[in-house]
Order: C-alpha cells, then structure tokens, then sequence
C-alpha cells in the first residue's frame, strides 16, 4: 500500500520513537502503536499535536496503562475523521476525562475500550446513544465495573463484552441487526441475559458463551431453515 494508507505498528515506545516516526510519515490513515505501558498518557499530546492527525481513520493503542486522569485525545485537525479506536490495556480513569475522549468522533464505526477498570453502565449507555448512527462495533472486554448495562443499537453487528467479571444482565437489549456477540468468561452472568440475546437478535450468527459458569437452565431455540 502507498505511504498515505499504510498503518504503522511499533513495539516498545518511548517519546523519541513515537516523535520520530510521526515525523517520517506525513498521511498516514492508519497508526497502531505498541508498548506504551510505560509512557502513562504523555504520548496523547503527542499524537494530538503531529502532522498526520487531521488525516487518521484509525487509531489502535495497545499496553496502555493510565493511572490518573490528565491529558485527553484531541487531535487537531481531525473533528470527526476517526473512524475506529482501539484503546487495549489498564486504565483506572474515570470515563469523564480521557475515556470519554476517545470516543468523540462522530464519525466512529468501532469502539474499542479494553481494560477500563472504572467504565460504568452509564457511560456504555453514552457512547452508544451519542454514536448510534455510525457505530458497528463495541468492545469493552476487561471492564470489571460494567453490571447491567443498557445496550440498544439498531445498527450494532459485533458487540464484544468478554470477561467483565461484574456481568450479571443485559436489561432491554435490543440491537436487531447484531452478528457476533463474545459473553465469554462472565462468571456472573445469568440465563435470563442470554436468553435475551438470543431471542431478539434474529440475525446472530457466533454467540460465545466459554468460561459462563453460572449458566445453568439455558435454553436455545432456533427457528427453522425454510
């Protein structure tokens, strides 16, 4: 692919590797950056400030460790080009700050937030109500806080809510067009739920229930093939 597509992946960051390779590339669309455990969120006002964020579609940030709240994503030039985010790793923040930040674009097909240990019910409802027009996919594996969140999407097609140990239901799901949904390793989460899942999204094609240990009356009816 040409310079303006290619998505870059580099491992083991530090300040001086990310300013270097942001200065090298001058449109790129698609930037994923590996290892930023140890950088906490300074690397944000990097990404906010260089020349290739008016053109990012999408943007993967993975072994993120945020402690406190601080810096957020803003990148200049780029109100609602992004399109896809990925943020994979440990954050104690609060969704009002940096979280929240993340997922301004109004432009967002794919939300992706792993590991966001203060991610509450209420601040699924947000995202979603505030994205509902674009979004296609959610991921929110790790978040051990979320307990009953309120998911309706009538364009949702992946919905990924894995080992979110605190899952016990879904109250008023409803998102019709949803193909793939991954409840794996929700120790906590009852029959009722996933019977929910199952009768209101015709049109699922992988459910995954792995690691579910407190299923215990499940029952699957499936409509016949014509």
């Amino acid at each position: 692919r040409s310079q303006r597509q290619r998505a870059t992946v580099i491992e083991s960051m530090s300040r001086a590797k990310i300013l270097a390779i942001l200065g090298r590339f001058r449109h790129l669309r698609f930037l994923e950056l590996k290892g930023l455990s140890e950088l906490g969120d300074s690397f944000l006002p990097i990404l906010n400030s260089c020349q290739v964020a008016p053109s990012l579609v999408s943007l993967c940030l993975r072994d993120v460790r945020i402690v406190r709240d601080g810096y957020r994503l803003d990148l200049q030039g780029n109100k609602n080009g992004l399109q896809h985010i990925k943020v994979i790793g440990t954050m104690f923040v609060s969704y009002k700050g940096v979280l929240r930040s993340f997922t301004l674009s109004e432009k967002l097909r794919t939300v992706a937030l792993g590991g966001c240990r203060s991610l509450a019910d209420k601040n699924v409802a947000d995202i979603i109500s505030r994205l509902s027009a674009t979004i296609k996919a959610l991921s929110l594996p790790g978040c051990s806080k979320l307990s009953m969140p309120n998911i309706q999407c009538d364009g949702l097609e992946n919905l990924e809510l894995n080992r979110c140990l605190s899952l016990k239901a879904l109250p008023n799901f409803n998102c019709p067009r949803l193909l793939l949904c991954d409840l794996s390793f929700n120790t906590s989460l009852n029959d009722e739920a996933v019977q929910t899942v199952i009768s209101r999204c015709a049109n699922l094609q992988r459910l995954i229930l792995k690691g579910c240990s407190s299923l215990r009356n499940l029952e699957v009816r499936l409509q016949p093939l014509l």
